[in-house]
This record gives C-alpha cells, sequence and structure tokens, in this order.
C-alpha cells in the first residue's frame, strides 16, 4: 500500500497538491478533516474517547 502525507499550514495548497498527486500516482486521496472533523470544526468523538 502507499501512502503520502502532506503536513502544513492552512491555506498552502495541501489539498490541491493531494489532488495533483492521486492522479499522477493513481493513488486515492483521503483528507483527515473529513473523517477526523464535523461541520465547524467540531472534534468527532471516538469509542476510545469515549
Amino acid at each position: 500500500m502507499k501512502k503520502i502525507l502532506i503536513i502544513g499550514s492552512g491555506g498552502t495548497g495541501k489539498s490541491t497538491q493531494a489532488r495533483e498527486l492521486g492522479t499522477i500516482l493513481g493513488l486515492e486521496v483521503i483528507h483527515l478533516d473529513a473523517w477526523y472533523s464535523n461541520p465547524g470544526w467540531v472534534e468527532t468523538i471516538t469509542s476510545s474517547q469515549g
């Protein structure tokens, strides 16, 4: 499994770079904000957090 993690400050083009790399390399792009934040940047509570 190939994975690339892109880290940086807000507004620096991380999502754009991720989409372009995903297209070039044929990799699925997963945005962690979509997995760990609800609308309004409310953190998602996992079962380990109670």
